[in-house]
């Protein structure tokens, strides 16, 4: 497994540049860039790009099946591939820290509402709650969700004064932070990306396979991001990948990889053992199980 980065090596990944002078005698292209090099090096360092801060979720349905979207061919990131519901922090989530603060790729408010935004409008899903009754999902009719997606996509309303509209609130305190994810270095498009695990409520025992809600049906976005949405074991998105069926890209097959021991099918519609696949991967993610980077 690789090995562990500090919060200063995450951020250090993330900006413009890098200073080779601290430790020459442990690289060699520190030392290439004393006999000559430096021209080459600076250049590179102009070109780096800076790592935008998004957002993107692990959605477990009743069942612990795993939310997958199907990205367009025109798509400029992650074309024709399945991902998970995610994407840009936008100024309407939030302010973040500058960009020579640390603090500005952590786990923080806006992080949340961007994941719970972007999961809104690529799949129809709303992770929101009542104030005064902050254990009930906000139920809304489909028109009002379709008509609510298509006004926040298109920028219409901010996502924050339409769930204020409807008054409900964000469910950020029920996102579980996972990982982070930094595009590698030499590409030009770079992302520092928070994931997070959500869990949507089990319900009253179900006849297996069976929707019990129509509110976590989801539903792809009509063709301008995603063409089609879908709940599968982590294991079935990964059997699909190697039957190259469909497309998985690194951080998908490798998180679907983590969560296939703890999200299987075997739990079948009993509550109690959906209940404890749920209660593991939450001891596995905040104790001892949190990935070696």
């Amino acid at each position: 497994m690789p090995r562990r980065q500090t919060k200063e090596q995450v951020f250090k990944s993330t900006m413009r540049g890098v200073d080779l002078s601290k430790k020459p005698e442990t690289s060699r292209l520190a030392t290439s860039i004393r006999k000559g090099l430096g021209r080459k090096v600076k250049k590179e360092e102009k070109e780096m790009a800076v790592a935008h801060p998004s957002a993107s979720i692990l959605l477990l349905s009743p069942q612990n099946r795993i939310l997958l979207l199907h990205r367009v061919n025109t798509s400029t990131s992650f074309a024709s591939a399945h991902v998970f519901p995610g994407g840009h922090v936008d100024i309407q989530d939030g302010d973040l820290p500058p960009l020579d603060d640390p603090r500005r790729h952590e786990d923080s408010e806006a992080y949340r509402l961007a994941a719970i935004r972007e999961c809104f409008e690529e799949s129809g899903l709303l992770l929101a709650k009542y104030p005064s009754n902050p254990s009930a999902s906000v139920d809304l009719s489909q028109q009002q969700l379709d008509s609510g997606r298509t006004a926040i996509h298109s920028q219409k309303i901010s996502f924050r004064d339409w769930l204020h509209h409807h008054n409900a609130i964000p469910d950020t305190t029920s996102l579980i932070p996972f990982t982070r994810w930094l595009t590698p270095s030499n590409l030009p498009k770079r992302f520092s990306t928070q994931m997070y695990l959500y869990f949507l409520p089990l319900s009253a025992p179900f006849a297996h396979g069976s929707q019990i809600n129509e509110m976590h049906i989801p539903t792809p976005d009509g063709g301008i991001e995603h063409t089609a949405a879908q709940f599968l074991y982590p294991q079935e998105w990964i059997d699909m990948a190697l039957r190259r069926e469909i497309v998985l890209f690194p951080p998908q097959f490798f998180l679907l990889s983590l969560l296939a021991p703890f999200l299987t099918s075997q739990a079948g519609a009993n509550h109690a053992a959906l209940l404890k696949q749920r209660e593991r991967l939450t001891n596995w993610v905040e104790t001892d199980g949190e990935p070696s980077w």
